[in-house]
């Protein structure tokens, strides 16, 4: 599945936005390099945003395997159902070997997989900024299914050993207020990026 990208396309084999596009393609990458292996033709229904989510739905479906996407543009309600059926989502405005190469590549610095299974880290990774953690919770659970939020994050929150961590959810775990709440060191803050996406901040005093 991560040898595979879909490419929203328009009627030139341009890459479009779901919105402009008419089909998606899937390249492949093989021994020669990357094809196109499938091309799946679609129409979306935009009268109202439940058509529009079950559309989306059943374009993905016809996908397979194929656990990545990009076009354009890929934003609002487009992004999110891609996210929550387990898409890699990037924005390109070309097409080519090199660009498509270059994806994987990404994934493989974020340490999504490596070139044979998924080997997401489950403990935050440190930034380029000295003492600051971030975690994406939502792309843990998706990749290491196994990992619970507690396991992940309970006893790296208890040590301290970090002057910010950021964590990007699908929801606020009770058990973090719980924690920082007990936790006279801690300070915790959180906002919602978009429907159903958070983001905490806790901070060491």
């Amino acid at each position: 599945m991560y040898d595979k990208i879909a490419v929203i396309t328009d009627g030139t084999g341009g890459v479009s936005t779901i919105e402009n596009g008419c089909s998606v393609r899937v390249y492949e990458r093989g021994d020669a390099g990357w094809s196109v292996t499938a091309q799946v033709d679609y129409a979306i229904a935009f009268s109202n945003s439940a058509l529009y989510r079950d559309s989306l739905r059943n374009l993905i479906l016809r996908l397979g395997d194929c656990k990545i996407v990009c076009g354009s543009a890929v934003t609002g309600l487009a992004y999110y159902v891609f996210e929550r059926m387990g898409f890699s989502v990037f924005e390109v405005s070309n097409i080519d070997e090199a660009v498509l190469g270059s994806i994987i590549h990404e994934l493989r610095d974020d340490g999504l997989f490596s070139s044979k299974e998924s080997t997401y880290s489950a403990e935050p990774r440190e930034t380029e900024t000295s003492g600051h953690f971030f975690i994406d919770l939502i792309k843990l659970h998706k990749f290491r299914p196994e990992v619970s939020s507690k396991v992940a994050l309970r006893e790296f929150i208890r040590t301290a050993k970090f002057r910010k961590l950021e964590i990007e959810c699908s929801h606020i775990p009770p058990w973090i207020e719980e924690q920082v709440f007990t936790d006279r060191r801690l300070l915790c803050s959180s906002s919602e990026t978009e429907p159903q996406r958070f983001r905490i901040t806790i901070i060491v005093r």
